[in-house]
C-alpha cells in the first residue's frame, strides 16, 4: 500500500515530463512521513506516563518529514501544497480514531489507503496543473480508483481473518466489497482491459478461499500477509503495464 501508488505515479511522471528531484524527494516524505505518522499515533494512544518513549521517534521522524517536505515543495513548486486539501482531511480521520483508541476501525483503515492511493496522482503530477490538458488524466483517475478498490478490500479482508474472525458482518463486507470491484471493473472491460476483472477475481477468490481455511484453522498473519505481498507485485505489474 505504502509503495504501489507512488510507483506507479513515477511511471505516469516520466510520461507527463514531471519526472525530477522533486519525484525523489516527494516519496521520501511520503515514507517517512508515515513512520511519523506511526510515532504520532503511538503517543496519541499512549497513557501520558508512556508517552516519552514515542517522543524520540516522533521528533525524528517529523523533523525528518518537514525537512523533506520543504525540499519538495522548494523542487516542486508552492502549488504542489493544493494536494493538502487531499490528504489533511484523511490524516485527521486516522489521527482522530487513534486518540479514541479506534485506530483498528474501518473509517481509520480506509481513510489510510485513501492517503496511500493519492500518493498516485500526487506523485504523477506534484503539481495539479501538470494534468491540465493532459490526456493521462482518465489513467490516472481510474488507476487510482483501481489502488483503492484492492486496498480498500484488503482493510476488510484481513479483519475478516484477524480481528474479526468469526463474525459474519466483517466476512460478508469483504466478500461484498470485492464482488463490487469485480462488477465494476468488468463493466470497464472495454475501456481497461481483461487485467483488472483478472486481478480482482483472483483477489474475491483469496478472499473466499482464506474464509473458509481460517474458519476451520486460524491462519498465521505472516501467511496472510505473503498472499498480500503476491498479490500487490500483480497488481503493480498490471498497472504499469496499463500505462
Amino acid at each position: 500500500m505504502l509503495v504501489v501508488p507512488p510507483l506507479v505515479g513515477m511511471r505516469l511522471a516520466y510520461d507527463l515530463g514531471t519526472l525530477g528531484w522533486a519525484t525523489a524527494t516527494l516519496v521520501a516524505t511520503w515514507l517517512i512521513g508515515y513512520f511519523a505518522f506511526h510515532a504520532a499515533s503511538g503517543w496519541l494512544k499512549a497513557p501520558p506516563a508512556r508517552r516519552a518513549r514515542w517522543q524520540p521517534a516522533l521528533l525524528s521522524y517529523g523533523s525528518a518529514t518537514a525537512v523533506l517536505g520543504f525540499t519538495t515543495v522548494a523542487l516542486a513548486g508552492w502549488t504542489l501544497l493544493y494536494w493538502l486539501c487531499a490528504f489533511v482531511p484523511l490524516a485527521l480521520v486516522a489521527l482522530i480514531a487513534t486518540a479514541k483508541h479506534r485506530e483498528r476501525s474501518l473509517a481509520a483503515g480506509l481513510a489510510t489507503v485513501a492517503a496511500a492511493c493519492v500518493m498516485l496522482p500526487v506523485t504523477a503530477a506534484p503539481s495539479p496543473w501538470g494534468l491540465n490538458g493532459s490526456g493521462l488524466v482518465p489513467l490516472v483517475t481510474g488507476l487510482t480508483a483501481a489502488m483503492f478498490g484492492y486496498f480498500g478490500g484488503t482493510v476488510l479482508h484481513v479483519k475478516s481473518l484477524i480481528r474479526g474472525r468469526g463474525r459474519r458482518r466483517w466476512a460478508i463486507s469483504s466478500l461484498f466489497w470485492h464482488l463490487i470491484a469485480l462488477v465494476v471493473s468488468g463493466m470497464l472491460i472495454g475501456v481497461a482491459g481483461w487485467g483488472w476483472p483478472a486481478i480482482f477475481t483472483l483477489a474475491l477468490a483469496r478472499a473466499v478461499i482464506l474464509l473458509r481455511v481460517n474458519q476451520r484453522r486460524q491462519i498465521p498473519p505472516t501467511i496472510i500477509g505473503m498472499v498480500e505481498l503476491g498479490l500487490s507485485v500483480l497488481l503493480l505489474a498490471l498497472a504499469l503495464f496499463s500505462v
